[in-house]
């Protein structure tokens, strides 16, 4: 019988791992400069709420995907090995638009509006973070996922509170460069998921 520190602290150390991930594909550094302009004008303790407000909503986006993962690849009859190839390939993309500069989103909203749309989401819990979610949920548990999840919010709102002094301090091409390189984080990851599916299916030896 496997002691329950151990239990916890491998649990702990799985979720660690699990926020890293999360993290990278989140990659709230490159929404910074949008997430700046959209709160000029407002007063500290607005921003403030900004700030937790687009985390919650990033945190609850991810609880429901975390949930609704393994239940969802059972009623499609889709396996683990092949939602990891699939959602390689999206991360994969999603790198490369990130690298070559490209938008992430075409419009932004005013208001509360724009904390969900498009902050929250798309430019933040996007196809890739979903994907990301769906794969951990079924492969790693739903217990390290949350948790991992709640970790990774945690960052988000570190880096969204900071962003504005970030950018005075490290300017604003510093920042994008962050971005790019959060984008080449998330091709390795992709890489990854693709190399397991291969292992999976036996395509790959090693």
């Amino acid at each position: 019988m496997v002691p329950l520190s151990v239990a916890l602290a491998d649990t702990l150390f799985k979720s660690l791992f699990v926020a890293v991930q999360l993290y990278a594909v989140l990659n709230p550094v490159s929404v910074i400069p949008t997430f700046v302009n959209l709160t000029e004008g407002l007063d500290s303790r607005e921003k403030v709420h900004a700030v937790r407000k687009a985390s919650m909503i990033v945190f609850s986006l991810m609880v429901v995907f975390s949930l609704i993962g393994d239940p969802l690849l059972r009623l499609l009859n889709v396996s683990i090995a092949s939602l990891r190839l699939g959602g390689g390939v999206l991360l994969m993309v999603i790198a490369v638009d990130m690298l070559s500069g490209m938008s992430r989103t075409k419009g932004l909203e005013s208001g509360d509006e724009a904390l969900v749309v498009p902050i929250a989401t798309p430019l933040l819990v996007g196809p890739g973070t979903i994907t990301t979610l769906i794969v951990l949920s079924a492969s790693e548990g739903l217990p390290v996922t949350l948790l991992g999840a709640l970790l990774a919010t945690l960052l988000v709102y570190a880096t969204l509170a900071f962003g504005e002094s970030l950018l005075e301090l490290l300017g604003r091409n510093f920042v994008r460069s962050l971005g790019r390189f959060m984008a080449i984080i998330i091709a390795g990851i992709s890489a990854e998921m693709i190399h397991r599916a291969l292992l999976e299916w036996g395509i790959a030896t090693r």
